[in-house]
């Protein structure tokens, strides 16, 4: 008799896991990652200190994530996803709830360090080894859809917290924003997640099983093991290849250029200083703040839209955040002095580019190495990451004060290696073996 194959159905434990994600970046990442800079005036002014000050609490969220990644990426593999995920919500929490309690600027940095060993889990390995256990086919897109939250989050918690500041104080904004990781956060922790589908009985959405596969499926996964066997390459192996080392520079150097984006409003400014295409100081300000809008918008729908591209092609998906790079700044750095609408072009353009970490990152990984060890092999990718964001945000402001064409010429240059080191490591990446262990 022949084995009659089924694919594994949308379940609603497969839907819950979803809204798990979603919650989980719409919360805690989107209220540490997305709103911090609403603070950097209030604080800065209450407490007499710099905004350079200040912002070193959200380059050391980064650092402590670079240094806790791995260990992250051990304790998920080991433990149960619920336990993790919930003391990482715990630590948020408490580290922003203790923002408002502070007095000194340098307080801040505690919760920039209990924050950052919380965030990292949350950020940058929960959603995609989430998706990757519990989905066969369309990894990509239904991380690209959790993804996409954070920047829907991130307009949202700004408009709260603007209220806040007008009714109350900035002190008073921090403790609703613990209170919010705590509730989305624990919900999706807690009520939504289990670690593995075999925990509830399941199988991944889209997964492809026989009658005879069936029977064995359910032998080699218990709870005991509810990992059971896995297609993959293994860590040791992966770590080894040139593909580990050009994937994670590649995806460290997507993260590095979210700065360009994020400098748009310095750039505006400085146009509105000189005068150029009839911007004034007074009209920049707004003109900074629809870009900055244009940039978030497209970011949350190109999380989206690489993501269901990575699923069928990562060249096409890699070359879309490039060239739209690419356009972005070349609209800048030519178009700004021509019309204003050039400059909303490229913040809309710069709002592909923004998304490519986000959306990319786990997919390449996950295309390349197989679900079996990716927990372990993406939690070091975060390694280079967030050092990457924590470093180019200093490196960056410091070449636009030189000059606004060097900030340019080098993001053109990094984008170029960028595209080369992506290009190696899809055509490397497909060379490795996948084993079944």
């Amino acid at each position: 008799m022949m084995n009659k194959n089924s694919k594994t159905p949308l379940a609603t434990r497969h839907i819950m896991i979803v809204i798990a994600g979603i919650l989980i970046c719409l919360g805690p990442c989107a209220l540490v990652y997305n709103t911090w800079s609403i603070f950097v005036v209030p604080v800065s002014s209450s407490l007499g200190a710099s905004s350079s000050q200040f912002t070193l609490y959200i380059t050391l969220v980064y650092l402590i994530g670079a240094l806790f990644s791995p260990i992250a990426g051990n304790l998920m593999e080991r433990f149960d996803l619920r336990l993790v995920l919930s003391a990482s919500v715990l630590l948020v929490a408490l580290g922003l709830g203790l923002c408002a309690l502070w007095t000194e600027i340098w307080h801040f940095y505690l919760s920039g360090i209990l924050i950052g060993f919380g965030i990292v889990s949350l950020m940058f390995l929960a959603v995609p080894t989430l998706i990757n256990r519990w989905f066969a086919e369309r990894t990509g897109f239904f991380i690209g859809l959790c993804f996409s939250m954070s920047g829907v989050g991130g307009a949202l918690w700004s408009m709260v917290g603007g209220i806040i500041f007008s009714i109350a104080d900035w002190r008073m904004a921090y403790i609703l924003f613990a209170v919010l990781v705590l509730v989305t956060g624990l919900l999706a922790t807690m009520v939504l997640i289990r670690s593995y589908p075999a925990e509830v009985g399941l199988h991944p959405y889209g997964a492809i099983i026989s009658s005879s596969e069936e029977k064995n499926s359910s032998e080699q996964t218990s709870e005991n093991n509810p990992k059971g066997k896995q297609w993959g390459v293994s860590a040791r192996v992966m770590f080894k290849s040139p593909v580990f080392y050009t994937l994670m520079i590649t995806m460290g150097i997507f993260n590095a250029m979210t700065v360009v984006g994020n400098l748009f409003a310095t750039y505006i400014y400085h146009l509105g200083d000189l005068g150029v295409a009839g911007i004034t100081p007074e009209s920049a300000i707004m003109l900074a703040s629809a870009v900055a809008a244009c940039i978030m918008a497209l970011s949350a729908f190109s999380k989206v839209l690489l993501g269901a591209v990575s699923d069928k092609s990562l060249f096409v998906a890699l070359c879309i955040p490039c060239v739209c790079g690419a356009l972005s700044i070349f609209c800048m750095w030519f178009g700004a002095s021509i019309s204003p609408l050039f400059i909303y072009a490229g913040g809309l353009l710069c709002g592909v580019l923004y998304a490519a970490v986000d959306a990319l990152g786990a997919s390449f990984t996950r295309q390349i190495a197989g679900p079996r060890d990716y927990t372990l092999i993406y939690s070091r990718v975060a390694i280079v990451v967030n050092l990457a964001g924590a470093g180019a945000a200093t490196l960056f402001a410091a070449v636009a004060e030189i000059s606004w064409e060097a900030e340019w010429i080098m993001s053109l240059a990094l984008l170029a290696i960028t595209f080369v080191l992506g290009f190696y490591t899809i055509t490397k990446g497909k060379q490795l073996k996948q084993t079944f262990e």
